[in-house]
């Protein structure tokens, strides 16, 4: 199976053309093109270590405009044992889940695709149990320096189609991991991201298990969204990185970061519907230590 890669001097080019054929709008046989990856090339801050390239849409930067803090007064930190830092904590909303209509409701007429509509495509963008929020990303935005960081694993990761709803929500894939976009449907889909720093656009055939290979060669700054343009109301978000301490929230809005070298480090909280939730949370830590921080949302703010 070969990984397909396109040069980052083309990567503008690409998204232009993109917009002038309609990406992902053909013909839902044709492979479509190739797979973009974009070159490595040095952030514009050399401290932010997830690459901190620019937004990449003017939706992306109306998303993840800045935001107050709504984390507690300040993080609990307590002596557990060991060499390294725990980070961990949950994310919570204030006041009543939103309750959002399905994006597709079972047996309708509009939908042409059959496994589209044997059920209700349920809107995944404020999931959760309780008054947990789930697909929060929690991820480094600077660490201290000199820390090592640890080999990109060899073993991919996949982003899957079942039920025309992108599996998972939200997803960390490191640079220089592979990712494999599957598709578990009978019908073709389409993955198209918003970004130009690391842009795909690409057919994925019908019941490939075996997956379209991807390697980004870039961190982003915020979460990259997913669509598909065959089915418009699929949306996930999976984010490019270059360190392994990062987390996305379980459906009670639980994480855990395990394994944090010691030393002043700098977090930020995203989420697909509100943006940033924190866009920098530093702590101080020695080994051995475990830092918890709640952070929540008003309701409200979930809604677009």
């Amino acid at each position: 199976m070969k990984q397909v890669r396109i040069s980052y001097q083309f990567a503008t080019g690409i998204v232009c053309l993109s917009l002038f054929a309609g990406c992902g709008g053909g013909d839902s046989g044709n492979d479509g093109p190739p797979v973009k990856v974009a070159d490595s090339s040095s952030s514009s801050d050399s401290g932010d270590t997830t690459g901190d390239a620019a937004p990449s849409t003017s939706d992306d930067a109306a998303m993840t405009s800045s935001a107050p803090s709504s984390s507690d007064a300040g993080p609990t930190i307590t002596d557990t044992g060991g060499d390294t830092v725990t980070f961990k904590g949950r994310v919570t909303i204030e006041g009543a889940r939103p309750q959002l209509p399905a994006l597709v409701a079972a047996g309708d007429a509009n939908v042409k695709d059959e496994v589209c509509k044997e059920n209700d495509v349920p809107d995944d963008s404020v999931r959760g149990e309780g008054d947990g929020l789930a697909d929060v990303f929690i991820y480094v935005r600077k660490m201290p320096d000199g820390v090592e960081v640890p080999a990109t694993p060899e073993d991919p990761v996949a982003l899957d189609q079942m039920g025309c709803r992108f599996v998972p929500q939200g997803m960390f894939v490191r640079v220089g991991q592979t990712l494999l976009m599957k598709n578990s449907d009978p019908v073709s889909h389409n993955v198209r991201t918003a970004s130009l720093s690391n842009p795909i656009n690409q057919i994925v055939q019908p019941n490939d298990q075996e997956g379209i290979p991807v390697t980004y060669e870039r961190a982003e700054r915020v979460p990259v969204q997913t669509r598909c343009d065959l089915h418009v109301w699929m949306s996930a978000y999976h984010l490019p990185v270059e360190t392994p301490w990062n987390a996305v929230t379980a459906m009670d809005g639980s994480f855990e970061i395990s394994g944090i070298p010691p030393g002043e480090w700098e977090f930020t909280v995203w989420h697909g519907a509100k943006g940033y939730i924190e866009k920098s949370f530093e702590f101080e830590a020695s080994a051995g230590q475990t830092v918890e921080q709640n952070f929540s949302v008003p309701a409200s703010e979930l809604t677009k």
